[in-house]
């Protein structure tokens, strides 16, 4: 009977096309089932579509007549989508009754959190990027952070809305998240406490160069205040004779889309493309224009930072500024987080949210990285052409050589070069900045903050202040930081003796017999080898000691910044920072150097493709 109904619906279909946008189609053991399916046009594989359904009918009705055990139809249902769900990317999702009803409340509400964002890469729920001035950038998480364990259970294969549940909570409570992070050999644990987020879209803006007027904007999300906030800092920089201007994005997650676009309209005249969004579904394909005049005059020299944890809006931005040719990107490739999401009500009170489109740049480049989808990676893997040997062996692919090339495009204004396939590549590359495992392993345990809090506590207590233009980190504020870090029973491991206990491990586990392994073989190089990891051992530890020396200048830069954060002011906090920034010094001098800036935005520049 069910396979006489797709074989009627299958021809019904197929002449009413046309009229048709959508079926509503699922059986499963005698029951019709909500399952939306939103046709494009006459499908080519419209065939295989019907026989799919009901070979896949036949599957679950076969399980539910002849497996060992009864399982419920809802279960196998559920299993199904999460098999779906590999094969598509991690952002597309299955909400049973309570869980869309959920959604619903969250959405309206507010809730504790961490201050991070977060996105799937390389298969591993990651860090897009840490909020400033939240409890995940207090405790030191930094872009490109990879969560393996949350509350000491792995992440792997977890979906981005279910990690977002297991971090989210009431304000004051506590998640434990295991990190891995490039260049650290060891996974650690961060304990963080949740609090309310609530942040400001502008979070600095200021005059960083007096002698050569360049201002400064630090934008860290697009929320809804962020073109007026924008507008704000642009008049006042302008009231004080801004002659260029560096617009911070890194770390900057994203949030509205329409804030994206009026952000983009300061920089970019009315009527010019800022993004466009494109799928399968005709609908899905809007475009989305500057509608006023820019706040800036394109005289105005303009520099974009960016880096990985710059995401979706901020990427718009980033993109509609470099496809115009209206100024230079500067920085590391950004995460590639660019596609539409549409929550699709289903009966019985469930829902799919499900991605529908991508964003484009105004000359077309797709800001979202597939790498970063899951199953498009995966399908791309499985149907790549396998490369052979001379004598016609498959060659084994290279991790994460799918899709690595990137695509040329040519600028709107001027014809540059600018390269797609995901993200934004600057037009400049800047190297991002590495931390010691010791700075690290002192701001995971909160131990920088802790301290300069309770000196700044006493200072208060005695009528002292820190005057922001005089005040330097003192060798005596120095020797009474390492004092009380030993007070605190701090212990880190350096790489080095990391990479030892492996290696006597190794050397352990080599000298059991295979056959009893209580057992010891003894070998006549043994104790010379003992020896000698013994004195390897001994100079490992001095050299762990000797971090604090060698990182001293690194450390009193730590202590400066939140002796300036929390004595005197944010601002003052920024005022030092950014002094100090990589990325701001070599904004700065591009924007010092005229012919250089025009030199990059010139038809003749071309950047080699990554």
């Amino acid at each position: 009977m069910q396979v006489l109904f797709l074989k009627i619906l299958k021809k019904w279909t197929a002449m009413n096309i046309k009229k048709t946008t959508a079926i509503v189609l699922f059986i499963v053991a005698g029951i019709l089932l909500p399952f939306s399916w939103v046709y494009n046009n006459a499908s080519a594989d419209g065939d295989d579509f019907y026989e799919s359904i009901i070979r896949f009918d036949d599957i679950i009705r076969k399980i539910k007549t002849h497996y060992v055990v009864d399982v419920p139809a809802e279960s196998l249902i559920v299993y199904a989508v999460d098999g779906m769900r590999d094969i598509l990317d991690p952002h597309t999702n299955y909400f049973k009754e309570k869980e869309y009803k959920d959604l619903m409340v969250k959405t309206k509400g507010e809730f504790g959190g961490l201050g991070i964002t977060i996105g799937i890469r390389e298969n591993i729920l990651t860090i897009i990027a840490p909020l400033p001035n939240t409890p995940a950038s207090k405790v030191g998480l930094i872009a490109g952070d990879r969560i393996v364990k949350i509350n000491g259970k792995s992440t792997a294969g977890i979906q981005i809305d279910e990690a977002v549940e297991k971090l989210r909570g009431k304000k004051g409570t506590t998640v434990t998240i295991t990190i891995e992070r490039q260049g650290v050999i060891d996974p650690f644990d961060v304990t963080v406490e949740r609090d309310i987020i609530k942040i400001k879209s502008v979070q600095y803006s200021g005059m960083i160069d007096e002698k050569n007027k360049v201002g400064y904007i630090l934008l860290v999300s697009f929320t809804e205040k962020s073109s007026s906030e924008m507008e704000a800092a642009l008049r006042a920089l302008q009231a004080q004779g801004m002659a260029s201007l560096v617009l911070d994005l890194r770390s900057n997650p994203g949030g509205l889309l329409k804030q994206a676009v009026e952000v983009s309209e300061k920089f970019i005249g009315p009527g010019k493309m800022i993004v466009f969004t494109k799928g399968r579904d005709k609908s899905s394909m809007v475009e989305f224009k500057a509608q006023i005049g820019p706040t800036l005059s394109d005289k105005t020299p303009l520099v974009v930072l960016v880096n990985e944890g710059s995401a979706s809006a901020s990427e718009i931005v980033a993109g509609a500024i470099q496809d115009h040719d209206r100024g230079v990107v500067m920085g590391s490739q950004t995460y590639g987080k660019g596609s539409v999401q549409t929550i699709l009500p289903l009966e019985n009170n469930h829902a799919l949210k499900l991605t529908t489109a991508y964003y484009y740049t105004p000359v077309g480049r797709c800001i979202n990285m597939l790498a970063n989808d899951v199953g498009q990676k995966r399908h791309e893997e499985q149907n790549a052409e396998a490369e052979m040997d001379e004598e016609g062996n498959p060659i084994e692919p290279k991790k994460d050589s799918v899709k690595t090339q990137k695509e040329e495009f040519k600028t709107l204004t001027l014809g540059r070069s600018v390269y797609g396939s995901g993200g934004i590549t600057p037009d400049v590359d800047i190297d991002p900045e590495h931390f010691s495992r010791l700075e690290i392993e002192i701001v995971r345990k909160s131990m920088f903050f802790n301290f300069t809090v309770a000196e700044i506590n006493r200072m208060k207590a005695k009528k002292q202040s820190i005057d922001e233009k005089t005040f330097k980190v003192s060798d005596d504020i120095y020797t009474n930081f390492i004092a009380y870090l030993q007070k605190e029973k701090f212990e880190y491991k350096s790489p080095e003796q990391t990479v030892l206990e492996e290696l006597k491990k190794t050397v352990s586990g080599s000298r059991k017999d295979p056959a009893d392994t209580s057992k010891i073989l003894q070998g006549p190089y043994d104790k010379d080898m003992d020896r000698k990891i013994a004195e390897v051992e001994s100079l490992t530890v001095k050299n762990r000691d000797y971090a604090f020396t060698r990182y001293k200048k690194a450390i009193v830069d730590r202590l400066t910044r939140d002796f300036l954060n929390f004595g005197v002011s944010e601002e003052a906090f920024y005022r030092y920072a950014l002094r100090k920034d990589k990325f701001v010094i070599t904004a700065i001098d591009l924007l010092k150097d005229q012919k250089r800036y025009n030199r990059i935005l010139s038809k003749d520049f071309k950047k080699e493709t990554p």
